[in-house]
């Protein structure tokens, strides 16, 4: 029989629920198991790749070892000090007694597996490595950046680079690199992401240990250890080649802090959020800007003018994943390097790495899109080159050309105006009030405004002749545009 408090159980239910040991499905489960022995009571279970215990002194006279369903837990947890009694009644059964603000309670489960039979923990390491607590963060971040969806290669496991202390993570569209551990061995060894990584419950402001068995990689840090399976039989991406060099970023985007959350909490509003990969496009020519477009909605243009920030480089435009691009902020990174439209741009924060591949193409607005520009200054309340209104309506009428002509001018250049508007009476003051000064101007005003819609139609002419370029070069070379980060598997 085995004595613990309801609040304990609550302790350990953070961490001995199904969605923080990554099990998806609501079907059985092993067991939970306590073990109360040389004075120390112990809460295991194993599951498939995966093993945890909690280990503390025991509180009050225990003895022996029970096993109840993991999802028994919630039945019983609570903030109370109050006892909760587990004792094995039969080899596949276990009977749970408790109080309930006063009222007895009494449960009976049903074992999936018997006491005698259910798999013990694995073994420990005899050698272990102290690394700082930040190795759980690091592999809580990998977790997010793993995905699933892959049958070719292992992209739901993250590598563990001895040599290099390096946790790797890739889907295919991301590739996160977190350095500075020391590990106990040479190789790479790849374990199966898990969601137990980023539960708070596991201590992670002291150093934690790091040890390796011929079949798992053990972490331990404070009462916790968990076991991770070493997955030998899979395939994982070759990603170290497809990292863009410092010597090779041709553009670096520098975000200011204020520009980075305003940026942040804005891309989930943005149109287009619900569109396949959710694209914007960040335009660096002149100024920087995110532009947003909707599927649903092209005609209508949201551009985000990042005021505060700067960037070095050439002029470039890259059309990216809004959901990676947040991302990227929420990890804190401030700094973006690219090195092409077809390259993965590159964000470095010490020994934090994130690369992105960019979407193929982007969508451009038409040539008579409405465009909101809404700029990070005027938005935050800042005075600096904010506008008199957050949002500057415009017709766009030119777009940037791509393939080395000259880069136009920057949107505050395009939006300026003169000091008097064309075509306004001049004020009853002003010299030059008389009929036949006002028919001078106006035939003056005729012929500036038959100039202009002249130049306008050899633009609007040389433009769309640019666009039919484009979009036969686009079509020859669609086949070509695969994400690097899943070409460098091969």
């Amino acid at each position: 029989m085995i004595t613990l408090t309801r609040n304990q159980v609550r302790r350990l239910r953070t961490v001995f629920r199904r969605s923080t040991l990554g099990i998806n499905h609501r079907g059985v489960v092993s067991e939970l198991v306590f073990r109360a022995e040389n004075g120390q009571l112990r809460a295991q279970h194993r599951y498939a790749d995966l093993a945890v215990e909690h280990v503390e002194p025991m509180a009050t006279r225990s003895a022996g070892t029970v096993a109840i369903p993991l999802d028994a837990l919630s039945d019983f947890e609570g903030s109370a000090e109050s006892p909760v009694t587990i004792e094995a009644t039969a080899p596949d059964r276990t009977t749970v007694r408790w109080d309930d603000r006063g009222i007895p309670q009494i449960r009976e489960y049903s074992l999936v597996t018997s006491i005698d039979r259910i798999e013990p923990i694995p073994a420990l390491p005899t050698n272990w490595s102290t690394v700082p607590g930040e190795l759980l963060d690091a592999l809580a971040e990998a977790t997010e950046t793993a995905t699933d969806d892959s049958t070719r290669y292992a992209l739901n496991c993250l590598q563990l680079q001895g040599r290099r202390g390096q946790v790797v993570a890739t889907d295919g569209r991301q590739l996160l690199v977190r350095s500075g551990f020391r590990f106990p061995w040479e190789d790479d060894v790849l374990i199966r992401a898990r969601p137990v990584f980023a539960c708070r419950s596991i201590p992670r402001d002291r150093p934690i240990e790091v040890g390796r068995t011929e079949t798992h990689v053990i972490l331990r840090a404070g009462p916790w250890t968990v076991w991770c399976a070493i997955q030998k039989e899979v395939r994982f991406p070759q990603v170290d080649r497809v990292i863009p060099q410092p010597s090779e970023v041709v553009t670096r985007l520098r975000l200011d802090d204020h520009d980075a959350r305003f940026l942040q909490t804005a891309l989930g509003r943005l149109p287009g959020v619900g569109d396949i990969h959710s694209p914007v496009t960040i335009e660096l020519n002149g100024e920087i800007a995110v532009r947003a477009i909707s599927a649903e909605g092209p005609h209508r243009v949201t551009e985000l003018v990042l005021d505060r920030s700067s960037y070095t480089g050439v002029p470039a435009s890259l059309c990216t994943n809004r959901v990676l691009l947040e991302r990227a902020l929420e990890m804190g990174f401030r700094e973006v390097g690219l090195t092409g439209v077809e390259s993965p741009f590159v964000c470095r924060n010490g020994d934090h790495i994130y690369a992105v591949q960019p979407l193929s193409g982007g969508s451009e607005p038409p040539e008579d899109a409405e465009v909101i520009r809404i700029t990070s200054g005027a938005a935050s309340g800042s005075e600096r080159r904010a506008p008199t209104s957050i949002e500057d309506t415009r017709t766009t009428t030119v777009r940037e050309l791509r393939n080395g002509h000259e880069p136009l001018r920057s949107a505050e250049d395009r939006n300026s105006r003169t000091t008097r508007p064309a075509g306004s009476i001049p004020s009853a003051e002003s010299p030059g009030t008389n009929l036949a000064a006002l028919i001078q101007e106006a035939e003056s005003l005729h012929a500036a405004l038959a100039e202009m819609k002249s130049r306008s139609a050899r633009l609007v002419a040389g433009l769309r002749r640019q666009r039919k370029q484009s979009r036969l070069l686009n079509e020859t070379l669609k086949s070509l545009r695969q994400l690097k980060l899943v070409e460098a598997a091969g």
